[in-house]
Protein backbone atom coordinates (compact mmCIF):
# COMPACT_ATOMS: atom_id res chain seq x y z
CA UNK A 1 0.00 0.00 0.00
CA UNK A 2 1.73 3.35 -0.82
CA UNK A 3 2.34 5.58 1.67
CA UNK A 4 0.75 8.97 0.61
CA UNK A 5 3.26 11.86 1.24
CA UNK A 6 7.06 12.03 1.67
CA UNK A 7 9.57 9.53 2.99
CA UNK A 8 12.93 10.10 4.06
CA UNK A 9 15.62 7.60 2.82
CA UNK A 10 18.89 7.32 4.11
CA UNK A 11 22.14 6.57 1.70
CA UNK A 12 24.60 3.94 2.28
CA UNK A 13 27.29 2.44 0.97
CA UNK A 14 28.93 -0.86 -0.03
CA UNK A 15 31.25 -1.94 -2.36
CA UNK A 16 29.88 -5.81 -3.00
CA UNK A 17 26.41 -6.23 -4.13
CA UNK A 18 23.94 -7.37 -1.07
CA UNK A 19 21.81 -10.02 -1.22
CA UNK A 20 17.96 -8.49 -2.11
CA UNK A 21 16.62 -9.91 1.77
CA UNK A 22 19.81 -7.41 3.27
CA UNK A 23 18.17 -4.07 1.69
CA UNK A 24 17.03 -2.12 4.73
CA UNK A 25 13.14 -0.20 4.47
CA UNK A 26 13.97 3.44 3.89
CA UNK A 27 17.44 2.79 2.52
CA UNK A 28 19.34 3.30 -0.51
CA UNK A 29 22.18 1.41 -0.92
CA UNK A 30 25.13 2.52 -3.64
CA UNK A 31 27.44 -0.26 -4.75
CA UNK A 32 30.72 1.20 -5.33
CA UNK A 33 33.25 -0.41 -7.38
CA UNK A 34 36.96 1.30 -7.29
CA UNK A 35 35.45 4.05 -5.82
CA UNK A 36 32.60 4.47 -9.18
CA UNK A 37 29.39 4.56 -8.26
CA UNK A 38 27.84 1.27 -10.10
CA UNK A 39 24.01 0.73 -8.69
CA UNK A 40 21.67 2.54 -6.46
CA UNK A 41 19.42 -0.60 -4.53
CA UNK A 42 16.53 0.23 -2.70
CA UNK A 43 12.90 -1.50 -1.72
CA UNK A 44 9.96 0.17 -3.67
CA UNK A 45 8.46 2.47 -1.54
CA UNK A 46 4.80 1.69 -1.82
CA UNK A 47 5.71 -1.76 0.58
CA UNK A 48 5.30 -4.13 -2.26
CA UNK A 49 8.39 -5.61 -1.13
CA UNK A 50 10.18 -5.61 -4.74
CA UNK A 51 13.98 -4.61 -4.67
CA UNK A 52 14.32 -2.06 -7.11
CA UNK A 53 17.92 -2.22 -9.12
CA UNK A 54 18.79 1.00 -10.46
CA UNK A 55 22.02 1.36 -13.02
CA UNK A 56 24.24 4.89 -12.30
CA UNK A 57 26.80 3.88 -15.20
CA UNK A 58 25.98 5.45 -18.10
CA UNK A 59 27.05 2.41 -20.32
CA UNK A 60 24.20 0.56 -19.35
CA UNK A 61 20.47 1.72 -20.24
CA UNK A 62 18.41 3.10 -18.56
CA UNK A 63 20.76 4.50 -16.15
CA UNK A 64 20.30 7.05 -13.37
CA UNK A 65 21.94 10.27 -12.06
CA UNK A 66 22.85 11.13 -8.51
CA UNK A 67 23.29 13.78 -7.18
CA UNK A 68 24.10 14.83 -3.26
CA UNK A 69 22.98 18.30 -1.67
CA UNK A 70 25.42 20.11 0.52
CA UNK A 71 23.59 18.33 3.70
CA UNK A 72 24.53 14.46 1.76
CA UNK A 73 20.93 13.92 0.94
CA UNK A 74 20.91 11.98 -2.41
CA UNK A 75 19.00 13.39 -5.63
CA UNK A 76 18.33 10.25 -8.58
CA UNK A 77 16.71 10.94 -11.99
CA UNK A 78 14.75 10.63 -13.76
CA UNK A 79 11.95 9.29 -11.67
CA UNK A 80 11.68 5.68 -11.09
CA UNK A 81 8.78 4.27 -12.85
CA UNK A 82 7.91 0.77 -12.11
CA UNK A 83 5.88 -0.32 -15.20
CA UNK A 84 4.73 -4.06 -13.92
CA UNK A 85 4.05 -5.25 -10.34
CA UNK A 86 2.72 -1.86 -8.24
CA UNK A 87 3.01 0.35 -11.00
CA UNK A 88 4.55 2.91 -8.73
CA UNK A 89 6.21 6.10 -10.51
CA UNK A 90 7.87 8.36 -7.83
CA UNK A 91 11.04 10.81 -7.64
CA UNK A 92 14.01 10.65 -5.19
CA UNK A 93 15.06 14.41 -4.04
CA UNK A 94 17.05 15.25 -1.17
CA UNK A 95 16.37 12.02 0.53
CA UNK A 96 12.84 11.69 0.63
CA UNK A 97 10.44 10.17 -2.11
CA UNK A 98 8.08 11.80 -3.81
CA UNK A 99 5.09 10.22 -5.55
CA UNK A 100 4.46 11.65 -9.31
CA UNK A 101 0.57 11.12 -9.66
CA UNK A 102 -0.80 11.38 -12.90
CA UNK A 103 -4.23 12.80 -13.15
Amino acid sequence: MMELGSINYVTKFTDTQLPHNKIPEKTIIIVRKNNLMKWALMQCPCGCGEILTLSLMKSVNPFWDVKFDKLKRLSLSPSIHKSDGCCSHFYIKKGKVVWAFYY
